[in-house]
């Protein structure tokens, strides 16, 4: 398999992304919360944009930061309360913790919607199936993506899936 070929192999450069970015995400998150703690304690004057954020902290809504860079673009999840949003960070964190420190063989199944750039890891694994029949001549492009939604528990999955 692909899984040992360090950043050889698609989906280990897909993770290393998310994780930064989810990195990204929490020292947004980080530097806000201080900012506002700066601000609330009177050590830094509190702007128009600080009181917003407190403002949606207070309201338990997620500070647009937090969802929302600069320019407008999405950067994380949206939720329609903060508890919900820092649901969706820990569980983040655990899925890619658990895929980085126990490799794929952990990973009995992906959580597509707790990516941040789910069309990514589609692309990783297709890359990655198109190398393995190399020998075969496969194309990229050949490669052809099934997916089953499943309602069952992912308690109940015993065995990492096949290719």
């Amino acid at each position: 398999g692909t899984g040992d070929r360090g950043m050889a192999a698609p989906l280990n450069i897909f993770l290393f992304q998310e994780l930064q970015r989810l990195q990204r995400i929490i020292k947004i998150v980080r530097n806000n919360m201080r900012a506002l703690a700066a601000a609330i304690d009177g050590t830094v004057v509190m702007t128009p944009d600080l009181l917003d954020d407190l403002n949606s902290v207070f309201d338990a809504r997620v500070p647009k930061k937090w969802t929302h860079d600069p320019s407008g673009a999405e950067i994380s999840w949206i939720m329609p309360n903060i508890g919900g949003w820092f649901t969706g960070l820990i569980d983040r964190q655990v899925l890619l913790s658990t895929w980085l420190e126990g490799d794929r063989k952990a990973m009995k199944s992906y959580w597509l919607t707790g990516f941040t750039n789910s069309q990514g890891f589609l692309t990783g694994m297709r890359q990655e199936v198109t190398r393995q029949h190399q020998k075969d001549q496969w194309a990229l492009d050949d490669v052809i993506t099934h997916t089953e939604i499943l309602s069952y528990d992912q308690d109940r999955i015993r065995d990492v899936p096949e290719e």
